[in-house]
This record gives structure tokens, sequence and C-alpha cells, in this order.
């Protein structure tokens, strides 16, 4: 897994500023019957300040539906412990 750095946010979370960085992951696929390549993308985020970071890998393959998800996450501020709920219900709308 390949990771980018996409967008980063200083905010107040509970009564300290913390900084969040919003990335998206690259896992590259292999299908050994078919030989077929593709990349399969993902979202993370860390809060720097808490060493805190979660991550949703293979959500699309779609590289411009990602950047349109990782750019959601960030507008909405939201954090690691909502991202993996935040994308689930991403997928199903």
């Amino acid at each position: 897994m390949r990771s980018l750095e996409v967008l980063r946010l200083r905010t107040q979370l509970g009564d300290s500023d913390c900084t969040l960085i919003y990335f998206i992951t690259v896992d590259d696929i292999a299908d050994a019957a078919t030989a077929l390549q593709f990349e399969s993308y993902g979202v993370g985020i860390t809060i720097c300040e808490r060493n805190e970071t979660a991550v949703v890998r293979c959500v699309t393959q779609n590289s411009v539906c990602v950047y349109e998800l990782i750019r959601k996450l960030h507008d909405h501020i939201v954090t690691p412990v909502t991202v993996a709920d935040v994308v689930y219900d991403w997928l199903a709308s």
C-alpha cells in the first residue's frame, strides 16, 4: 500500500488545536488468472498531535471519485473515529 497526502486542516478538537491530514491510499491489485493489474483507492485521516490514524482501504477503482470523497471528508472535518462510517454511508448512496 502506498499513500499520498492530499489535504491538511488545522482545527479545534475539544479543547486543543489539532492538525488533520487527509490522504489517499493506493493498493496494487493483480489477478493471476487473467494477468490484469489495477489500482484500488482508499482514504485515511491522521490527527498529528494524537498520533491517531484510521484508514479505509479499497473503496473505489475510480481516481476521480476518491479525490471527491477526500475533499468531502476534509470539508466536513471528518476525524479518524468516524471516517469508516462516513465512507460506508458514501458507498451506500
